[in-house]
């Protein structure tokens, strides 16, 4: 529902700004907002035409230092979580049933940067390229607690536990157009490639507990090291000037 907020917030702002669509008339730099000092919250078009954040799932702005020269920044932070319980059961001669518990959380959150040089921010239709860092960071937690199941054999009680830490930094190239439809609104769309390095850690730990007493523990560590080189897919968006 969020998403859908941002479009009554884009017509009150043509509407309280006094924007006329078909009647401005003189140099094309006064059909855009391209001009020192000025702000914009940008909105990305997605799937079915409803809006969200543009460079960060939280919030995406722009603002410029002069025509030429801007600054975008972004902000996404997501988490959850999440539990689970699981009780199964089977009736033939022997009554046998499980019970399975599950608990999981996440949190993810990137902060992105980019410098946009506009070539001529003169002109109602704007070329503009950027290149700007990002930084990454996912956390996540998982334990599975469950009893014998069905074809266990082993009559054993077991407790899983992963935990992964994610850390990813990078820089992100763009080029793109925009196209002014009145000095306070316009229409993005956007083509960038990323290459970031990416470093995870993750601990894996099994508790078992047979039914005898005996106990048995099992624990593994990765550490994960990646290089990315990443195609974005073409974006379009709404700005909002201010």
């Amino acid at each position: 529902m969020k998403k859908f907020v941002a479009f009554p917030v884009i017509i009150l702002a043509i509407f309280f700004l006094n924007i006329d669509l078909f009647g401005q008339s003189g140099q094309d730099s006064t059909y855009n907002s391209l001009v020192k000092g000025s702000w914009s919250l940008q909105f990305r078009i997605s799937s079915n035409f409803t809006l969200s954040s543009f460079l960060g799932s939280n919030i995406s702005a722009k603002t410029h230092l002069a025509p030429k020269h801007a600054i975008r920044f972004g902000i996404s932070l997501y988490g959850y979580e999440r539990d689970t319980d699981k009780k199964s059961s089977t009736q033939n001669d022997v009554h046998e049933s499980s019970s399975e518990s599950q608990q999981e959380d996440r949190i993810t959150t990137e902060i992105s940067t980019q410098y946009l040089f506009y070539s001529r921010p003169d002109k109602r239709i704007n070329i503009f390229y950027g290149l700007g860092p990002f930084i990454n960071y996912s956390s996540r937690n998982f334990e599975r607690q469950h009893g014998p199941n069905l074809i266990d054999t082993l009559d054993a009680q077991y407790s899983t536990m992963i935990s992964d830490e994610s850390w990813s930094m990078g820089l992100l190239f763009s080029i793109g157009i925009e196209v002014f439809f009145t000095r306070y609104l316009s229409l993005t769309g956007e083509y960038g490639t990323s290459l970031y390095y990416q470093k995870t850690n993750r601990d894996d730990k099994t508790d078992v507990l047979y039914h005898t007493g005996e106990t048995a523990n099992y624990q593994d560590n990765y550490d994960i090291t990646n290089y990315y080189l990443h195609d974005n897919a073409v974006k379009f968006g709404v700005s909002v000037y201010f």
